[in-house]
């Protein structure tokens, strides 16, 4: 299977840096895809993380089939996905 290290390699998925404002396991890393890359500046990924840990710190009151993290930015939709070896920021589109 397609793992991440190779999807970083590959520049499918690309590292992000942005202030944590809630904690992460530290082997979980926050990856992008290409696409948002290109679409949204360092302030806008900023934000869209922020908004992020505002939304899941109640996302577990939430029903299953609405746990899912979306955002307008731009006129565009992105979507933040969790699994156990990352966190990833990407356009539905990416999916």
């Amino acid at each position: 299977s397609y793992t991440l290290n190779q999807a970083i390699e590959d520049g499918v998925l690309i590292p992000v840096s942005v202030d944590r404002v809630r904690l992460i396991p530290p082997q979980r890393i926050i990856v992008m895809t290409a696409a948002v890359a290109e679409a949204f500046d360092q302030p806008t990924l900023q934000h869209i993380w922020d908004a992020y840990c505002a939304w899941f710190a109640t996302a577990h009151l939430l029903p299953e089939e609405e746990q899912l993290f979306a955002i307008e930015v731009d006129g565009q939709t992105v979507w933040v996905m969790e699994d156990a070896s990352a966190i990833t920021i990407l356009k539905p589109e990416d999916w």
